[in-house]
């Protein structure tokens, strides 16, 4: 039951997660889905508590208390701002409210370069066109693609499911990535879908999509119809891809191509077909969708020739129902490398969503030879009315036994999401530490806690605390213009042949990289 989607048990288990130390991008969801399940979540929500507490895992018990305490009803959570509540204004009046408190309270305004008043400016029209015309879908359309012009994953607004698989609910049966700057690259055609059909081959080269040139058409892409907002440009530009080769159900597109090994350019008529969204993923998906049933983290060892190697990969950092201890767990794991003696590890970050602080800075102290600084917290506080330090927040990764020395390669993506990504730059710049990836980390991570209820029982919710460095700089997240972030130390170029290792050999390019760097020394 916990894996269907949309079930009440998927909804219980991605609620509970903060019980073990759970992802914050999904506890930001907490206030809208609490108030839309009422009672009965808050029922779930105790049962599975009372449940935990007899463990004795003191972890499970402060997580639970706090959890409770930031319910939407209660006055006690001191992390979200007071929400704003602009359900029985009309449509322009919510709008100009919104717009106001998400200006003032957004943690990174400055930092991303927002311009609020031009914004303000274009989307306050679309809303008062969409109020005339009493257009519920134009006045959601209108608040979606203003959320979607901040470039951060922190942002988000209650989707609409009808309207989200009308406008982009079929495929064209093919995926593509830019890797040249005049074409699209071929990179999946889908076993009986359009793309087949019409004759497309793996490999093959989009030179025309629906009559423009391939940049063209990636950037009139209707981006705002994925979950959250890209913060950088890679980001953005897989988004831009993915939804290019999607469109309302049966719609068509018109595309010219020069399959691998031809010279001639063909054209195709291709017809979008549903497939339950399946095909909105990166170029390499490493998401998982993880459950409280699972480990929070794998370790196994890789042969090759001679040498033998750890790859420890973490996939959250939370406590589980088979793991409540995680600390514990991880120490045990790393006392287990240090009897194995592999020549390197590789501690594979891809697709971990993120979680608890501490653990993540916990984990990375098995690594650390001494103690390390990484910045403090600055938040929106209601009562003063503008951003403060707090005090009591001092984020810091201190080195734990036992400790891992060797060789150390960190596998990166845009799916290390949160403080997965803190995990990294812990370890970022340590001389026997190299982060490999072909693409950088989400390039988001905030304090949540704005919440807005709009018109319509929409609910926007945003950042209210950034986490910075000694100089002010912004950790972890990237900027306005979507440079920035965490990025690798060794960046694998996404050409024709990591992608066929990929997708044709069923390799993973990165990883053997990551072990070619280990076994060289981190040389040539």
């Amino acid at each position: 039951m916990w894996h269907t989607t949309g079930s009440f048990g998927r909804l219980m288990i991605n609620r509970i997660m903060p019980l073990g130390g759970v992802s914050s991008m999904k506890f930001q969801m907490l206030p809208s889905r609490a108030r839309k399940y009422g009672p009965v979540w808050v029922l779930g929500i105790c049962l599975v508590y009372c449940l935990l507490i007899p463990t004795g895992c003191e972890t499970l018990k402060k997580g639970g208390k706090d959890l409770l305490g930031r319910l939407p009803f209660s006055d006690t959570g001191r992390k979200w701002t007071r929400p704003g509540d602009f359900r029985d204004m009309t449509w322009t009046e919510a709008f100009s409210a919104l717009h106001a408190k998400f200006s003032r309270e957004y943690a990174l305004g400055d930092w991303k370069q927002v311009p609020w008043d031009s914004l303000y400016s274009r989307y306050s029209l679309l809303i008062a066109d969409a109020q005339a015309r009493e257009d519920q879908r134009a006045y959601y359309l209108a608040l979606r693609r203003y959320l979607h012009e901040i470039p951060d994953g922190y942002v988000r607004i209650s989707d609409e499911p009808q309207w989200r698989h009308e406008a982009i609910g079929g495929w064209y049966g093919l995926s593509v990535a830019p890797l040249e700057e005049d074409t699209l690259f071929v990179y999946r055609v889908e076993q009986g879908k359009s793309a087949e059909r019409a004759g497309i081959r793996w490999g093959a080269r989009i030179v025309s999509w629906n009559g423009q040139d391939p940049q063209s058409a990636l950037s009139a892409a209707p981006v705002w119809w994925v979950d959250v907002p890209a913060a950088t440009w890679v980001g953005r530009m897989l988004d831009q891809c993915m939804v290019l080769t999607r469109g309302p159900i049966n719609s068509s597109v018109t595309v010219e191509y020069v399959n691998p090994g031809e010279s001639d350019r063909r054209s195709a008529v291709l017809k979008a077909e549903p497939d339950n969204f399946s095909a909105m993923q990166d170029v390499v998906n490493y998401e998982r969708d993880f459950s409280m049933l699972q480990e929070p983290f794998t370790l196994r060892f890789e042969e090759r020739g001679d040498q033998r190697y750890a790859v420890l990969t973490i996939y959250v950092q939370s406590g589980t129902l088979n793991v409540p201890f995680p600390d514990r767990a991880f120490r045990r794991v790393i006392e287990k490398i240090h009897r194995e003696n592999p020549r390197g590890v590789v501690l594979d970050l891809r697709g971990n969503s993120g979680g608890s602080l501490d653990l993540a800075l916990t984990y990375a102290g098995h690594f650390m030879g001494e103690s390390r600084t990484l910045g403090r917290v600055v938040r929106f506080d209601d009562a003063k009315g503008g951003y403060v330090l707090d005090e009591e927040q001092d984020i810091t990764v201190h080195p734990r036994d036992p400790r891992y020395i060797g060789p150390v390669c960190v596998l990166i993506h845009r799916s290390t999401r949160d403080t997965g990504q803190v995990i990294a730059l812990a370890l970022q710049g340590q001389p026997n530490v190299r982060l490999v990836g072909v693409m950088g980390g989400d390039g988001s991570w905030a304090v949540p806690g704005g919440l807005i209820h709009m018109p319509g029982d929409y609910v926007v919710e945003y950042p209210v605390g950034r986490y910075v460095d000694s100089q002010g700089n912004v950790i972890a997240c990237a900027r306005g213009d979507l440079e920035g972030g965490l990025v690798p130390d060794v960046t694998i170029p996404a050409g024709p042949g990591l992608l066929n290792q990929q997708f044709l050999k069923g390799q993973d390019a990165v990883l053997e990289e990551a072990l070619r760097l280990l076994r060289t020394g981190f040389g040539g």
